[in-house]
């Protein structure tokens, strides 16, 4: 923590693998922690533990009266009943700020807590936090990363804040768009390691395990190159060729043995194809031919 700056006594509320590992980064940053409340006590024990907080339970009520900071990272369908909750307890929230670790929601579900006087904002760690993970790694991967803020100006200072200490960055989010924002970080993490299972179920037809790790550069390079130059210049392979007659064998092949995957690999196949159009790499031949061959059935 930089000289000077304000020490807060954090409330986390969802002591899971995303409130875990902000929370004890924040403790390593000299936060002290008023309270662990989670729904399961072993969870709000464990992470108790971690932070050096002893006050810890599956109920809001032990919750402590003041607080700088209430931080809501439990799952997103239960930010609503959490802030319900919230509001019926007899806590003063006119110096509380409240925070909740959502993607998908902005600031507006905690409305309700503003009318009590609180400080509202939505702070996001753009990063995937796998259960089966120790809260070590989980920590380590806070390092360098983006935080989508949604919030009023009176909430910002303290959102960057807390996010110098954790060693990230702010990605300011217009309300209106964190729906869109959330889409994004799914498609980001969640569907590209569903993509990775596509290419694992292929490998696993010819080879034994860990086939994944025999294509591991070819996946890095994808990324980094597409990181450096954008997805349209990065795109290589047979759609950006224009190669029909390759988009047609790999169809026949996945008829054959995969086909769950067909509908996976049409509706990426015409994605590549609105990249390599973009990049007014095809001919208006090309794309018609590519376009038949991926949509024949």
């Amino acid at each position: 923590m930089a000289k000077g700056r304000r020490r807060l006594r954090i409330s986390l509320i969802g002591a899971g693998s995303v409130g875990t590992a902000l929370a004890v980064a924040l403790h390593r940053k000299g936060h002290s922690s008023g309270s662990v409340v989670s729904g399961r006590l072993s969870s709000a024990r464990r992470c108790a533990r971690l932070v050096k907080c002893r006050n810890f339970s599956a109920r809001l009520s032990a919750l402590p009266s003041h607080q700088d900071l209430i931080l809501i990272a439990t799952p997103e369908d239960a930010v609503k009943t959490t802030v319900q909750e919230l509001w019926r307890l007899n806590i003063p929230f006119d110096r509380t700020y409240v925070a909740h670790t959502s993607g998908v929601f902005s600031d507006i579900i905690l409305r309700p807590l503003k009318t009590r006087g609180a400080r509202i904002f939505s702070l996001h760690p753009i990063q995937t936090f796998p259960r089966n993970l120790p809260v070590e790694h989980h920590v380590r991967s806070l390092r360098g990363i983006s935080y989508g803020f949604v919030g009023e100006r009176s909430s910002l200072s303290l959102a960057q804040s807390l996010v110098s200490d954790l060693g990230g960055n702010i990605l300011r989010v217009p309300k209106e768009a964190k729906i869109l924002y959330h889409l994004a970080c799914v498609f980001a993490s969640n569907y590209s390691v569903a993509l990775l299972g596509a290419v694992e179920e292929l490998i696993s037809t010819f080879s034994g395990p860990p086939g994944l790790n025999k294509f591991k550069r070819l996946i890095y390079s994808s990324i980094e190159n597409t990181l450096l130059v954008g997805s349209m210049k990065a795109l290589t392979g047979p759609i950006a060729r224009g190669s029909a007659e390759t988009a047609r064998l790999h169809l026949l092949e996945l008829q054959k043995k995969h086909k769950n995957l067909i509908p996976l690999y049409r509706t990426l196949g015409l994605q590549a194809l609105r990249l390599a159009t973009k990049q007014h790499r095809l001919s208006s031949k090309r794309i018609r031919q590519i376009k038949k061959a991926l949509k024949a059935r």
